[in-house]
């Protein structure tokens, strides 16, 4: 009897009673399947040791595919973690015109709109350029994700009030709109282009929207950074942002909600630069200790990926030893570390076939099918348990909050792709 009234009660402590989230983090891992997180531990930590996404309470497993491909773009993918709509491969915020009930591309509502009209502070931070598609699906709508020039030119347009990242030709040298920086300015933007002048900001500024470009193009892969003379002056890391972001947005009183895209890892994936990936993927997971530790109690941390990159496979091999640090890197002479798609890619086991006779062969590895992590921590933290859609978890996130989409387009939409 005691131990059925235990748990009674900590079912009413855990959901009934559950306080409604002030805040949201919301991390988007680019590219990074679950062999990315488990190469990036035994490399740091070894099999037995331990990172920051540990520190999670939560886990679920997400489904990744588009409206009209089983293996989605980041576009498409960004959408539907945007919006809770699926969408066709290179759509930046908008339906798939074959599902829309009107038979039209229509603009999609984010969880950052909703946020906005409750009050609450909204930015983005990124790896990549705020122009690329992950970012952009959360401020912009257009057709094609190519279509950079158009997304930047959309920025005024949008709620938001914090921006880092890359992308600094796309605003700099506009072909589409090329007063665009003296209209944000015009608009009440604070611009930085350095690492400095970010942290010498003034955040008691009443109204302060701040756009940080730290690159012409992506920002330096972090392993790359040492050999770079003053990148860290020049680029703040994915950690400087996101302390910097739940400083500046944490000051309305009604809260905020943060994307913090670790774009990068994908690059690395595509590559097939199991190097560049690790070091990524430990620099999101500093970004997740922050995220920890300075933003508080009634703040939710949610974490994903839009998809899985290059296929990353930690294959087992008798008489193999513990290693860690760039031993690990080693491993891949000996094919104990593949990909199954991209430049590593190989047609067997042996390692005989030269890359350009492999039937897998290609260039630039491709995005997988394969299911990715949801990890959560905070105020209603149980929500993302367990298998969903990644349609779900906008939906997720906005009903920690105590808020729900109000746009009929994504009401409709979310019916009709429910029937994919």
């Amino acid at each position: 009897m005691k131990a059925c009234l235990f748990f009674f009660f900590t079912f009413l402590s855990l959901n009934l009673f559950a306080q409604n989230a002030k805040n949201t983090i919301y991390f988007i891992a680019d590219g990074m399947g679950p062999n990315s997180l488990t190469a990036a531990r035994i490399y740091s930590q070894g099999s037995s040791g331990k990172l920051n996404f540990e520190r999670f309470s939560n886990l679920g497993m997400a489904k990744t595919y588009s409206s009209d491909d089983f293996v989605t773009d980041s576009a498409a993918a960004a959408t539907a973690l945007a919006s809770g709509v699926k969408t066709y491969n290179g759509s930046i915020g908008l339906s798939d015109s074959k599902l829309d009930p009107k038979k039209q591309s229509r603009e999609l509502e984010t969880i950052l709109d909703v946020a906005v009209k409750a009050g609450k502070s909204v930015g983005i931070i990124t790896t990549t350029r705020v122009t690329h598609a992950t970012p952009a699906c959360f401020y912009a709508h257009v057709k094609d994700r190519d279509m950079e020039d158009e997304i930047a030119a959309q920025l005024p347009m949008s709620q938001l009030t914090f921006l880092l990242g890359g992308g600094r030709n796309h605003f700099i040298n506009n072909k589409k709109k090329p007063q665009l920086m003296a209209d944000l300015k015009m608009n009440g933007w604070t611009y930085v282009d350095n690492a400095e002048a970010l942290n010498n900001i003034d955040r008691r500024q009443k109204n302060l929207k701040v756009l940080g470009l730290f690159n012409a193009s992506h920002l330096t892969y972090e392993k790359n950074r040492a050999s770079v003379d003053g990148i860290s002056r020049l680029e703040p890391t994915l950690s400087q942002m996101l302390f910097w972001g739940i400083k500046t947005l944490e000051t309305n009183p009604n809260g905020y909600v943060l994307i913090v895209e670790a774009g990068r890892i994908d690059h690395a994936g595509h590559e097939n630069n199991l190097k560049l990936q690790v070091s990524e993927t430990l620099a999101l997971d500093e970004a997740y200790k922050i995220a920890f530790e300075k933003s508080g109690p009634q703040t939710l941390i949610v974490s994903t990926s839009d998809h899985e990159t290059g296929g990353l496979s930690l294959n087992g091999h008798a008489g193999l030893k513990e290693t860690k640090g760039d031993a690990l890197f080693t491993l891949k002479k000996q094919q104990i570390v593949a990909w199954a798609t991209g430049p590593g890619a190989q047609a067997n086991n042996t390692g005989n076939l030269a890359p350009e006779k492999s039937l897998y062969y290609e260039e630039s590895a491709s995005h997988t099918a394969s299911d990715v992590l949801v990890f959560a921590s905070g105020p209603m933290a149980t929500l993302f348990n367990g298998y969903q859609e990644n349609t779900d978890i906008p939906h997720k996130i906005l009903k920690a909050m105590g808020l729900q989409f109000s746009s009929p387009t994504n009401e409709e939409n979310f019916k009709a792709t429910k029937k994919l």
